[in-house]
């Protein structure tokens, strides 16, 4: 099972699996596992770092990997960091590096820990956090880093102290299904029942059915280029900075839960559904697309573009959809895919296509030909869940999953 692929700077992809990691240069895949000295075959997330070292995130704790290209040799090397080296846990959720070249690692039960490059500094709830364990991290501006814990709301962590939003600070006791930061550094967070809220660097201000939104589960949070803020999930809202609008089967949106949201470059929005196809939003009217209209499924996965202005579309069972503004084209088995069931779809900087599949390993298209890898191939297992870029090329859009 893939949890990432990451395209570095070099332009080397970097495969984190339960069964270790793989380097793909284009031509050939490079596996490394606890034979060649990962610390731990189960990658939960990856990181280049500003010096271009690959960091490795495992169940069992921390690998940094060196390539070749910097140490200097043929073959790179692992540099392992457990609790024998200082880790508070070996159980590890994520990491990020700040503006000044420190590391922040997360733990499942073992709080947040800072790493300068020589030194551990272990930092808990004695020190403000508000919960040990943690779920995910995220770079915020002005230094903040978000933390979202088990029980524990949200921590923002900046200059060395806490600001806590639990139950008590009213961010409710529900789950936070996604986080965003937009351009004028306003934090939004959506909750399973308790809607979005607002953090502006000051104060929580609460949004709900209440103040207009549809729903108040809040599963995906985008902000448009004109600065608008889309919320799904069940039910489709914007909000302009002053009100909210609704979106429903009666102004033309396709379904009434919606399960992706993507902006293109001209500014239009696509919002996909689990079960009824597609709509396309030129911030007048909505167009719908469905099997009828030339799509391969109606069970939408994922959205993109490349850089020709193609719409890239993933289906559960209806595999890849190719729409050129015209007319669909279809991938599938037929057409080289491993499955046509897809779950993520990276376009990379060369404007070639990686497409994750469930139990049909990788697939790479360079508009000619359909490519597939898989174990045989040497890929380390054939589910490919997520296709993630280097954190520095998700700053531009703002946005924080």
């Amino acid at each position: 099972m893939a949890w990432f692929i990451e395209e570095d700077s070099q332009g080397i992809l970097w495969i984190g699996t339960r069964g270790g990691l793989s380097r793909f240069d284009g031509k050939n895949f490079t596996n490394y596992t606890s034979k060649e000295g990962l610390v731990n075959n189960e990658i939960w997330y990856i990181l280049e770092d500003s010096q271009q070292k690959i960091w490795l995130v495992t169940n069992g704790g921390l690998s940094c990997f060196v390539p070749s290209s910097l140490e200097g040799n043929q073959e790179g090397s692992f540099t392992n960091y457990t609790t024998k080296e200082g880790l508070q846990s070996n159980t590890l959720v994520s990491m990020v590096e700040d503006s000044q070249g420190i590391f922040w690692i997360g733990a499942r039960e073992g709080g947040l820990t800072r790493f300068d490059g020589n030194t551990f500094t272990h930092i808990n709830t004695d020190e403000g956090l508000s919960n040990q364990t943690i779920y995910y991290m995220a770079n915020g501006s002005q230094e903040n880093i978000w933390l979202g814990t088990e029980g524990g709301g949200v921590n923002r962590f900046r200059f060395n102290s806490f600001t806590h939003y639990t139950e008590e600070e009213g961010l409710g006791n529900s789950q936070v299904l996604s986080l965003l930061e937009d351009k004028l550094g306003n934090i939004w967070i959506g909750t399973e029942y308790d809607g979005v809220i607002r953090y502006d660097g000051k104060k929580l201000t609460y949004f709900t059915t209440k103040e207009g939104l549809s729903s108040n589960t809040v599963s995906s949070i985008l902000e448009d280029s004109q600065g608008n803020i889309w919320f799904s999930g069940t039910g489709l809202n914007r909000y302009d900075g002053e009100s909210f609008t609704q979106f429903t089967t009666k102004q033309g949106i396709i379904g009434e839960y919606i399960n992706t949201m993507f902006e293109d470059s001209q500014g239009n929005l696509w919002f996909g559904t689990p079960n009824n196809g597609i709509s396309h939003y030129d911030g007048k009217t909505f167009t719908d697309y469905t099997t009828k209209e030339g799509l391969s499924k109606n069970n939408i996965t994922c959205i993109t573009e490349d850089k020709k202005g193609n719409i890239w579309i993933g289906t559960v069972g209806g595999g890849l959809n190719r729409y050129d503004g015209k007319n669909f084209t279809h991938f599938t088995t037929n057409e080289g895919l491993g499955s046509n069931h897809i779950e993520c779809i990276l376009v990379d900087s060369q404007d070639n296509l990686w497409i994750g599949t469930r139990q049909g390993g990788l697939n790479y298209y360079d508009g000619q030909k359909m490519t597939l890898f898989n174990a045989e191939d040497g890929l380390s297992n054939n589910i490919v869940w997520s296709a993630i870029f280097t954190l520095q090329r998700y700053i531009g859009k703002h946005l924080i999953e």
